[in-house]
C-alpha cells in the first residue's frame, strides 16, 4: 500500500492523476481489487488461466476515472505487461550480478 502511494502521489504531482484523487483511499483499492478478480477467476472460472485478461481490463477501467484523458494513450494494458516487466527486471538483475563479479 506505501508503494501505492508514492506510486499515484508521484503522478498526481505529474499531472497525470486527476487532482481530486485521495492517493491513499486509492492505494488501499489497488489490492484488493487485484486479490478479489484472483479469487474471482478461480470461483467462476475454475483457475487462474484468464487472470490476466481480467485484471488487464480492471486496470483499463480504473485508469479511465482516476488518469486524466491525455496519458491514458501511453498507458500499457496488454495483458502481457506483468510478463514483460518481470523478464525485464531478471534481465536488469542479471546484468548487474554480472556487472558485480
Amino acid at each position: 500500500v506505501q508503494f501505492n502511494i508514492g506510486q499515484i502521489t508521484d503522478a498526481q504531482k505529474k499531472g497525470e492523476i486527476r487532482p481530486h484523487i485521495v492517493p491513499s483511499e486509492q492505494a488501499r483499492q489497488l489490492p484488493g481489487f487485484w486479490s478479489g478478480l484472483v479469487l474471482t477467476a478461480i470461483v467462476l472460472d475454475g483457475g487462474l488461466h484468464d487472470v490476466e485478461k481480467h485484471i488487464s481490463r480492471a486496470y483499463q477501467n480504473l485508469m479511465a476515472v482516476i488518469a486524466v484523458p491525455e496519458v491514458l494513450p501511453y498507458m500499457d494494458f496488454s495483458v502481457d505487461r506483468g510478463q514483460k516487466l518481470y523478464l525485464e527486471f531478471l534481465e536488469h538483475q542479471s546484468l548487474a550480478d554480472d556487472s558485480g563479479s
